[in-house]
């Protein structure tokens, strides 16, 4: 009763399997026939068996209940989550238990790492692109015999497998379809339609039919705290067609246990690169083109969807630092870097997303379905770097002009318009 084996005086951890979907419980029961499920929580979880994020919510309440009573009952001294990959779901109990710790500079870095053994006593570094995206950062990577280690590289090396070599089941996982058309839009008539939903979810604010928008494609969740610092900017940007799927603020000797930033060991400072990634039309991207040179300290990586248009001034075989850290003792560390051949490999994959994880939600042959692809077809994606983190200004001056200068080019073409 207190936890304790009573013949050889060792803790006694309890292990709770969180309910994280209908197959679960299914598998569950197939595999294990001794495994006594409530009724009640059958019965609640049955009622909901095709709306995955119900059943999480459901397996959530019910495990914070039973470890709140373990606890109470001072029957074990703490208990072990069996996550099986998922995170979600063990994040809310541990946060509804307030076991969750703010203290950010417990992180070794400023992704998100792995429990594979191998794997996190050797990888220091990765491409920002996949930031938002690590599960599918980790599936194309996880038959790596190296990881890369105090430096990014060449990302050529045969050590570093093939970026480029892609587990397809990842990016083709079933989507629920009704669901998913409540909070992306039953219908898609105009690009106008993708800029109420890119604003929806960084408002944090529900669309047109009351659903509240708590992801896209390119995003697993809700803004980071880091990214807060720079929403104006990022909204901005979004209400003038630029949707943006990836972002960093400029950061200048934060500290390693900065609440926002942190990361690494103690005593150690941070720095950060200012970061923008996202979508424009042809049209616009052609006067981010233009107006670029006027701003040396910007590095830019800029493509359309074939990867015919390209156009950069990194240095191709020459990675660029977006983030470091200065520790005690030790070299610096850079675990986010750009890599213009990286670019074009993640390219592939975002623009891919339109159609994989949006476009499919609606009919094949639907109006919905062809406009949201002659949308995509129209794209680039653009990558910006400020390379000045100490005034960390260029950036934005700079996409300020490029939509002073959008504004006025739509403004002659209304005046065009109204002459004729």
């Amino acid at each position: 009763s207190s936890g304790i084996n009573a013949e050889y005086g060792v803790p006694i951890i309890a292990g709770i399997l969180p309910i994280q979907n209908y197959d679960t419980i299914r598998k569950l029961t197939k595999l294990a026939s001794n495994v006594h499920i409530p009724p009640s929580l059958l019965t609640e979880v049955e009622a909901h068996r095709d709306d995955d994020e119900m059943v999480r919510d459901i397996g959530v309440r019910f495990s914070v209940n039973l470890i709140s009573q373990l606890f109470e009952g001072n029957l074990t001294p703490g208990v072990h989550l069996y996550t099986l990959n998922r995170e979600i779901g063990p994040n809310h109990i541990v946060k509804e238990l307030g076991l969750y710790s703010k203290d950010r500079s417990r992180r070794h870095f400023p992704w998100q790492v792995t429990a594979n053994s191998q794997r996190l006593a050797s990888e220091e570094v990765r491409p920002v692109y996949w930031a938002m995206r690590p599960k599918s950062y980790l599936t194309r990577t996880k038959t790596w015999d190296e990881f890369p280690n105090g430096r990014w590289g060449n990302a050529a090396n045969p050590a570093f497998g093939d970026l480029d070599d892609y587990h397809l089941f990842y990016m083709s996982k079933p989507v629920n379809k009704p669901k998913t058309r409540e909070m992306w839009g039953e219908t898609i008539e105009s690009i106008d339609d993708i800029r109420e939903i890119f604003l929806c979810f960084l408002e944090g604010t529900a669309n047109r039919h009351g659903v509240k928008v708590t992801s896209l494609p390119w995003v697993y969740e809700t803004l980071q705290s880091e990214t807060m610092l720079i929403k104006e900017h990022i909204l901005k940007l979004n209400k003038n067609y630029m949707f943006t799927i990836n972002s960093q603020p400029a950061v200048n000797a934060a500290r390693s246990n900065d609440q926002t930033f942190g990361w690494g060991p103690k005593n150690g400072y941070i720095y950060q690169k200012g970061y923008i990634e996202f979508f424009a039309t042809a049209k616009d991207a052609k006067v981010i083109v233009d107006l670029i040179s006027k701003y040396p300290v910007l590095s830019y990586t800029i493509s359309d969807k074939a990867g015919n248009d390209c156009y950069t001034n990194h240095q191709k075989n020459t990675p660029v630092a977006l983030t470091w850290g200065v520790f005690p003792g030790r070299e610096i560390i850079q675990p986010t870097i750009a890599d213009y051949k990286t670019f074009l490999i993640w390219k592939d994959e975002a623009f891919a997303l339109w159609e994989q994880k949006w476009g499919c939600i609606y009919d094949e042959e639907s109006q919905s379905r062809q406009t949201l692809r002659d949308i995509v077809d129209d794209m680039y994606l653009i990558c910006l770097v400020d390379n000045d983190f100490v005034e960390a200004t260029s950036l934005w001056e700079f996409l300020d002009e490029v939509i002073c200068h959008i504004d006025l080019r739509e403004e002659a073409a209304r005046s065009t318009d109204v002459s004729c």
